[in-house]
């Protein structure tokens, strides 16, 4: 995936890099992504409620050679948190989630959350809240955005990540997933992290700034 745009929460601890252009002068994803210490619907749904406001849309709209609008999500490497539940209100219907290697995670079809006028248009624009809580807790994901009806532009209202602690603070670090940790992948992938480890005992666990901790 070749990302146009990269945008940070406002507290640094997570990042979201779009395959889409960005086209809203004002505005990018940073104002609408918010990570939160909790991972169920309802606690998720109270960030978004809390933040939205009044609701103003991130516009992404489609290159020539890019499709589906994909949004990777993912944990800063000093943040020692991992994602275990998302929520997203967007003009999408549905979403697909895959970890960070591509493995398969769930799809959820939204419900309707909103309905906003669409000046100059005889339709309303309908918004879908979607929200997958993951069975393994990840360090980045991506979401596919589907059912677009054949439109190249979609309106994101907002992002909210339910995060955990990732374990290496106080004690023995989680089991994880290959797939799971973006800095085991190769070096000269465009999503792995600036930092290297400096040694490869195993391809489960890992650290962005310490040595890898083999498996027992």
């Amino acid at each position: 995936m070749t990302t146009q745009n990269v945008s940070f929460s406002k507290d640094g601890l997570v990042f979201a890099h779009v395959s889409w252009d960005c086209k809203s002068a004002e505005r990018n994803l940073c104002g609408i992504l918010h990570p939160v210490t909790a991972s169920s619907l309802a606690s998720l749904t109270q960030v978004y409620t809390e933040n939205s406001g009044e609701i103003d849309l991130v516009y992404l709209e489609q290159d020539a050679d890019t499709s589906p609008c994909v949004l990777r999500l993912q944990c800063a490497p000093h943040s020692s948190v991992l994602i275990s539940s998302l929520l997203i209100v967007t003009e999408a219907r549905t979403m697909e989630v895959y970890s960070g290697a591509g493995d398969y995670c769930g799809t959820c079809r939204g419900e309707r959350h909103h309905t906003l006028p669409n000046e100059g248009a005889a339709e309303d624009i309908s918004l879908f809240k979607k929200y997958l809580k993951l069975e393994s807790p990840l360090a980045s994901c991506d979401v596919k955005l589907l059912s677009l009806g054949g439109r190249d532009r979609v309106g994101i209202a907002g992002i909210v990540l339910g995060l955990q602690d990732d374990g290496r603070d106080g004690g023995s670090r989680p089991r994880a997933r290959a797939s799971t940790c973006a800095a085991c992948r190769p070096w000269w992938s465009p999503w792995a992290p600036a930092c290297r480890p400096e040694r490869r005992t195993s391809w489960r666990w890992c650290s962005f700034s310490r040595r890898i901790r083999p498996m027992p």
